[in-house]
């Protein structure tokens, strides 16, 4: 004999599919909504959420023009302030490899080569795009205002 599944029968399955897809339904909205930010795009702090933090270099390849300094700040710009600059985004090549560029590891190299400092960061050939280094506008203004500064040590 043939067992009969009345409609109550399949009332309560069809129910707890319709709950288990609404689970999934919330499930993933909820997912998407914890892998994004307000509706703006933006942090609780209001940067945008792909943001790099402030002070974080470019990307290599890209160009942060800055303007020259026309004057010298107070207080003056010094080689302490440029040379943690010039430890991390020039030494890399500047080192003073035999065949290599032009050294830039003490002050008299830097400052020997200010003008050139200068020209290349104005015009972005330095550090090379394909160097894999890039640098803030924070630091290219830091550079040109020591430059600006004649160089003090």
């Amino acid at each position: 004999m043939r067992k009969r599944t009345g409609a109550r029968a399949v009332a309560p399955a069809r129910a707890s599919l319709r709950a288990m897809g609404i689970h999934r339904s919330l499930l993933l909205c909820a997912g998407l909504l914890a892998a994004c930010d307000d509706a703006t795009g933006s942090t609780a702090d209001g940067a945008p959420a792909d943001a790099a933090p402030a002070d974080a270099a470019p990307p290599a390849d890209a160009c942060v023009p800055v303007a020259a300094p026309t004057a010298c700040p107070d207080p003056p710009v010094t080689y302490a302030d440029v040379q943690p600059i010039v430890e991390a985004r020039c030494l890399g090549c500047h080192w003073g490899q035999e065949g290599g560029p032009w050294p830039l590891t003490s002050y008299t190299h830097v400052a020997d080569w200010q003008d050139f400092i200068r020209a290349s960061l104005l015009d972005c050939t330095m550090p090379p795009r394909d160097s894999g280094v890039g640098m803030t506008a924070t630091e290219k203004t830091t550079m040109l205002e020591w430059v600006r500064c004649g160089a003090p040590e």
